[in-house]
């Protein structure tokens, strides 16, 4: 199993650089299927790397979700039809000190000032196993790579569909795994909720209506209205019957 996910920053070698075209040896995962999905974070080049291809000349992530920053957008300004230079400061230096950067990066049009954003910091990273001529080359492009917009700054979103998977018996680990669970799992559904394309190959079923609720619409807070992605009620199926062997989440 190809041991890549979605986000995650991948060192390309060379020799399959120079067999695709001549692509930068950074590259972020947009998507896994029978084929790895690219996206050049400065340019927004895209390309695929097939199943057999990728087990040739095989390639690992440097960096992965647990290494994203979180970033406050300051102004967007765009530097052609594609490219945006981005203004940012680390969420955690706002009001603290008056370091910001400016950004190159193909997601400046889905930004704007006050936006959050996660972000691969290679100042403060560690790239094993990718520190050669192909980095040096570019270190002044290689500071901050965007990699998405930051919905996850609503906690409890209320949302009106669920998914069902089967349970799973619990192991001395699980307690202390939990959190850990819990945060891979609200990733999964903003994902889901960001990208139609996952969705068409998972089944996600209609909240069942509460109580106060009975005809089971979905409930939607005012200052939600407009501000995050969500699923569409046609895309959710109408019935859920569960077995004793299956949970929701």
């Amino acid at each position: 199993m190809c041991p890549l996910s979605k986000d995650d920053l991948v060192y390309l070698p060379k020799n399959i650089r120079v067999k695709l075209g001549g692509l930068p040896a950074l590259m972020l995962v947009a998507k896994v299927t029978t084929a790895v999905h690219l996206v050049d974070p400065y340019t927004g080049r895209t390309t695929e790397v097939q199943g057999t291809e990728y087990w040739k000349y095989p390639f690992n992530a440097v960096c992965s979700r647990k290494h994203l920053t979180e970033y406050t957008v300051l102004n967007v300004e765009p530097e052609n039809g594609k490219i945006w230079n981005v203004e940012m400061a680390r969420s955690i230096d706002l009001g603290v000190n008056d370091d910001r950067t400016i950004v190159r990066s193909h997601l400046g049009a889905n930004l704007k000032s006050g936006d959050l954003c996660r972000c691969y910091d290679l100042t403060r990273l560690n790239l094993s196993g990718a520190n050669d001529e192909a980095l040096e080359a570019h270190s002044a492009d290689l500071d901050i790579i965007i990699v998405k917009r930051d919905w996850e700054s609503k906690k409890n979103k209320k949302r009106n569909w669920v998914l069902k998977r089967l349970k799973k018996e619990k192991g001395e680990d699980d307690e202390t795994d939990e959190a850990k669970e819990d945060a891979d799992m609200e990733d999964f559904k903003r994902d889901l909720e960001t990208n139609p394309d996952m969705r068409r190959e998972m089944n996600l079923y209609k909240k069942q209506a509460a109580k106060n609720n009975p005809a089971g619409l979905a409930v939607i807070e005012e200052d939600d209205l407009g501000s995050e992605p969500d699923v569409d009620l046609a895309e959710l199926l109408d019935e859920m019957t569960l077995h004793e062997n299956e949970e929701t989440f």
